[in-house]
């Protein structure tokens, strides 16, 4: 290591904004960190960024999930889901996680707007970039998570193609751009709200490319008994989500 990287209370950030050991030159910033704890960035593993934007409305205050929900999901609905909203809403939430120390956030994006025309797909692949850019612009890592709740499963898959076009267009390892600034991921909300086929065919994409998958667990519902009652005891989902 540079000797004067050991030196107390500086940093040498690069241009790219890595700590770097380069020696120092006009692209290298000197910050002053003499007082301070220097550690890595957090990770926040399950983020909605879009809920940034909808914080505080009347009958979301204090109230159970169950009410929560489709209370949010109605100003979602009145709002519009686009671009531009969720542009919007994820340079705020991923602001605030920079302020607290939380450099990688995993969006799991779950609201579309209804899939209309002759290309449903081109409208999730705009909000999928708007989101990419807003962590862009504010300096945070992008886990972007193709995720779907109640979503046709083929638009879905169709989808998240393209969104792995749209942002990992210059190659990627295992859905991670090969810079390490973005990643794309897969996530049906769970078996409360998606069919098996759903997870069939986004656990194809995933398999494709490499990449990773989620699904939330025990969202307000017996999750043992909704997947039974709807999948029953085989399960080629279990073998599909572990890849």
């Amino acid at each position: 290591m540079d000797a004067d990287l050991e030196r107390d209370g500086d940093l040498r950030v690069g241009p790219d904004g890595r700590v770097t050991e380069a020696h120092l030159d006009d692209t290298v910033e000197v910050i002053d960190a003499t007082g301070c704890v220097v550690t890595p960035g957090l990770v926040n593993a399950h983020h909605h960024l879009l809920q940034s934007g909808f914080r505080t409305l009347p009958g979301t205050r204090g109230v159970p999930m169950h009410e929560w929900l489709p209370a949010m999901a109605t100003a979602y609905g009145q709002a519009g889901i686009d671009a531009s909203l969720t542009g919007a809403t994820a340079g705020v939430g991923l602001a605030e996680s920079l302020l607290c120390g939380v450099t990688t956030v995993a969006d799991h994006q779950l609201n579309w707007p209804p899939p209309v025309g002759p290309d449903p797909v081109s409208d999730t692949v705009s909000i999928a970039r708007a989101v990419a850019d807003a962590a862009t612009r504010v300096g945070a890592r992008l886990v972007f998570v193709r995720g779907t709740a109640r979503d046709d499963p083929g638009v879905a898959a169709e989808s998240a193609e393209a969104i792995v076009a749209e942002l990992l267009p210059d190659g990627h390892d295992g859905g991670v751009a090969l810079d390490g600034w973005v990643q794309v991921a897969v996530g049906p909300a769970g078996v409360h709200s998606d069919a098996e086929e759903t997870f069939l065919a986004l656990g194809e994409v995933a398999r494709r490319h490499g990449l990773r998958r989620r699904a939330q667990a025990g969202e307000q519902v017996d999750t043992r008994t909704r997947w039974r009652a709807r999948i029953g005891n085989g399960c080629r989902i279990c073998s599909s989500w572990r890849g």
